[in-house]
């Protein structure tokens, strides 16, 4: 038994096949094949819902779910919380959602923003991510009349009412 060594093969981007052969002083040989692939492009990964960002939200979770592929290999698709929460998403084709049960729920969100990274790595350690900020709102919004005063008595079938609206993050409507 011989072991050998060859230092620093080189290595093109996509598919390289080496080989290795030996001879025995009987005249046999042997010979064996190897394909390694360089890659060095990273991973494509996207949130797709929620589909807008910011996303408010006055649930404590979420359904988070979105896209990833690599030109080799996809090898992991992982999520994080930056206020707390992370783990692994469940790969199926060229979709991801996160793993708890149901897939794609994001639990623990915490009141304020959840600023959730989703990274993938492909097999050579590329990696790609993506963000959606989830505003995890709690607050219910003011709302005053400012016209017509409280007690106000009228005769008329019909009133013009005035007023104002505010909230913490954003009103949808009034």
């Amino acid at each position: 038994t011989t072991v050998w060594t060859v230092a620093s093969v080189p290595l093109q981007v996509g598919a390289n096949s080496i080989s290795a052969s030996a001879t025995d002083l009987a005249g046999n040989s042997g010979q064996v094949l190897l394909t390694i692939h360089r890659d060095n492009t990273p991973p494509l990964v996207s949130i797709t819902t929620p589909a807008s960002d910011p996303f408010a939200t006055g649930a404590s979770s979420e359904f988070i779910s979105g896209t990833a592929s690599d030109a080799v290999l996809l090898s992991t698709v992982t999520w994080s919380n930056n206020r707390g929460g992370s783990g692994a998403c469940a790969i199926i084709g060229g979709n991801w959602n996160i793993a708890p049960n149901p897939p794609g729920l994001v639990t623990g969100l915490s009141p304020g923003l959840n600023v959730i990274t989703v990274t993938a790595t492909d097999a050579a350690g590329n990696t790609t991510t993506d963000t959606v900020t989830i505003n995890y709102d709690t607050t219910p919004p003011a709302v005053a009349f400012s016209t017509p005063a409280a007690g106000t008595v009228n005769q008329n079938p019909t009133i013009d009412a005035t007023g104002s609206a505010s909230d913490n993050v954003a009103l949808a409507g009034v």
